[in-house]
């Protein structure tokens, strides 16, 4: 059996900004796809398509979308464990 170490770093996120570290969101999209019918007529019909959406590619202020940046990274360090990051401090 094999026991793993945490991670000797652990950082404190607020609440608030774990909505940043969503970056690949699989979203459902309608897409309109021409179509010819027997006739030659154009006809067309709506696919659904399915899309990875990042909600912070719509953020406008600079200074914001690289702090947005940031967290992305925060993120992948504690999902690969190489940090524990914590919500909810409190004394044992």
């Amino acid at each position: 059996m094999t026991l793993h170490a945490r991670p000797e770093t652990r950082v404190f996120l607020d609440a608030n900004v774990f909505k940043f570290c969503s970056t690949r969101l699989l979203r459902m999209q309608p897409v309109r796809r021409p179509h010819f019918s027997e006739s030659g007529e154009l006809t067309g019909f709506t696919l659904i398509d399915f899309v990875e959406l990042n909600p912070n590619d719509g953020i406008a202020d600079n200074d914001t979308k690289r702090e947005a940046k940031l967290l992305e990274d925060v993120a992948e360090l504690a999902r690969t464990g190489k940090i524990d990051a914590v919500a909810t401090m409190w004394r044992s």
